[in-house]
């Protein structure tokens, strides 16, 4: 996760940065695609019935389960949202995220992000939803090995349960004692298979039809990938190869892709995603295999390409630069990092200075994350993706991509995020500079991203981290050697006098400060419940009446905070 950073920050010509990527493999081409906007604001799963003539969709907002008809097996210009059915499961999870159906489709199965389970539900009728039963639903606990469950699939006779989660980045493999029966699966029996190497927020799983094949999606915003595990027994991830893996972008259609789905011979792939809302459908040539290289030329194939391959290596983070207001700070190498503290109002610029073995043009994904906390039990779950180390999640952050919108998300209103537009520096070749240079060619260039906000309110102390991903989809994930923090009003601290919360400091000032401009807005009454340590919605009016009463000298602080130790207790 860290690497030593050193900045150089050189050069003084600056050029229009632009791209060239074509990301279609030969053997995996996009065809068609189905809005179900109408139905879904966040689709998060799918999967189809066994003809192909059901499409399913599962929706993580709404919380409702979608049965589209379709005239033509596994065709989805041929499904129909006019005559779709759905199933509301609201009832037991409020964040719906991955669907399955048993082999005759009399049960159903949904994982809930919430409560961290698998639900079962009895259906009279076989892939008909309308007849799903919730008062008879079972369920399965599997919060021990992850909180932030998503995707979900079984091997053929049910005997096994598969579950991917992106709180630890594992697909998880449950024996279960009865097929299809959630209720014999076993904790204590669980095998898993680590793909963060290769994905940081996996969002479903699915296998070829002898399972000797694994398919996960990787839905990081930009490392858009549906990827490839060879497994040498099927249907057992502890036979699974993450040397072997490959990938397919579906970054063209889909920036947020969350579900994925096969025919029954694997030459269709289908993927749902909650950007574009809708369900994209691929041929693939040779079944279950997105390279399309079939398994007797494969070892020729190899013996045709043993040469090390194109691009194997991560970008690599030369330098940075921070600047707040006026003030410029190099980030330099050492094990301590520099602790930065801004003020409400200031503008801060972090520039990052990226290099790469090929040509840094084709960079397509650069992401700045900062104001790390415990995950808010309000916050949407789709943007809390990004962890550190201690697995407190980023709550602002900005995301460019190349072929997409970027992704701006602030949870609490801290910062306010500007505009960035990398560039491509290039110079000539010295001695000063050399660190730049290429592996294909003498061309001194350097990726330069930029990053502005502007601070709004108090921010505690955080680290901050960078992504910068190639062409090839290789990463760089760093924390740069800096926190930042911005001066506020620390909350008040209130000890425990027997049932009692009195306030064991107070400093006047701090809150004189903050009430003397009182206006009762609605960034006063957020800082007054921050400095309470209290949520908005739980500060009553008398407690801003008070306040007013403060700034107008009508009243002094002490029968504030009379009244905040009476709020504070109740």
């Amino acid at each position: 996760m860290k690497k030593i950073i050193l900045l150089l920050f050189l050069f003084g010509v600056l050029l229009t940065f632009t791209f060239s990527l074509n990301y279609t493999f030969a053997a995996t081409n996009f065809v068609d695609s189905f809005d179900v906007s109408d139905e879904h604001s966040n689709p998060s799963g799918i999967t189809f019935n066994t003809d192909g003539t059901k499409m399913f969709v599962i929706d993580a907002g709404p919380d409702t389960i979608s049965e589209y008809p379709c005239a033509t097996g596994f065709d989805v210009s041929t499904c129909n949202a006019a005559g779709v059915v759905s199933f509301n499961f609201a009832g037991q999870d409020n964040s719906g995220q991955g669907i399955a159906f048993n082999t005759d489709g009399t049960k159903m199965f949904v994982t809930g992000n919430v409560n961290d389970e698998i639900f079962e539900y009895p259906c009279a009728t076989g892939f008909d939803v309308s007849t799903c039963n919730a008062a008879g639903v079972s369920s399965f606990d599997v919060s021990g090995e992850d909180n932030n469950v998503s995707g979900i699939t079984f091997n053929t006779d049910g005997t096994k349960m598969f579950v991917v989660g992106y709180d630890n980045d594992n697909v998880y493999e449950y024996p279960c004692t009865t097929g299809f029966d959630v209720s014999t699966c076993n904790a204590a029996g669980v095998s898993s298979f680590d793909v963060s190497g290769e994905a940081s927020v996996p969002t479903d799983v699915k296998f070829s039809s002898d399972g000797k094949t694994m398919f996960v999606v990787e839905s990081a915003f930009v490392r858009l990938y549906v990827m490839e595990y060879p497994c040498t027994t099927g249907f057992d991830v502890s036979t699974c190869n993450a040397a072997g893996v490959d990938t397919f972008s579906v970054n063209n259609e889909e920036t947020a892709p969350r579900g994925v789905a096969f025919n029954t011979d694997g030459t269709k792939m289908f993927v749902v995603g909650s950007n574009g809302d809708d369900v994209n459908e691929y041929t693939i040539d040779v079944g279950f295999d997105f390279d399309g290289v079939a398994p007797a030329a494969e070892e020729e194939s190899e013996k045709n390409n043993s040469s090390d391959c194109y691009d194997c290596k991560p970008p690599i983070l030369q330098g940075s630069r921070i600047t707040i207001s006026t003030n410029d700070y190099v980030v330099a190498t050492g094990d301590d990092p520099i602790h930065i503290t801004a003020n409400v109002g200031d503008k801060v610029t972090v520039i990052l200075n990226v290099t790469d073995n090929k040509s840094v043009d084709t960079f397509r994904f650069a992401g700045l994350y900062t104001n790390y906390q415990e995950k808010p039990n309000d916050m949407n779950t789709f943007y809390a993706n990004n962890f550190d180390k201690w697995k407190q999640i980023s709550t602002s952050f900005y995301e460019w991509n190349v072929r997409a919108d970027d992704v701006t998300y602030d949870y609490d209103g801290t910062m306010s995020w500007g505009v960035n537009t990398p560039t491509v520096v290039t110079d000539v070749t010295t001695t000063d500079n050399f660190i730049f240079q290429n592996d294909d060619n003498n061309v001194v260039e350097y990726f330069m991203m930029p990053f502005t906000f502007t601070i709004n309110d108090f921010m505690e102390e955080s680290t901050i981290t960078a992504k910068i991903y190639d062409a090839s989809g290789n990463r760089l994930h760093v924390t740069l050697p800096v926190t930042l923090e911005t001066a506020g009003n620390e909350p008040l601290n209130f000890d425990h006098v027997g049932n009692q919360k009195v306030l064991g400091f107070y400093d006047e000032s701090v809150l004189s400060e903050m009430v003397e401009t009182w206006s009762e807005s609605e960034s006063d009454t957020k800082q007054l419940s921050s400095l309470l340590g209290i949520s908005d919605e739980s500060l009553p009016p008398w407690t801003s009446n008070l306040a007013t009463w403060v700034a107008e000298g009508t009243i002094d602080s002490a029968d504030l905070i009379v009244a905040v130790e009476y709020l504070i207790n109740q």
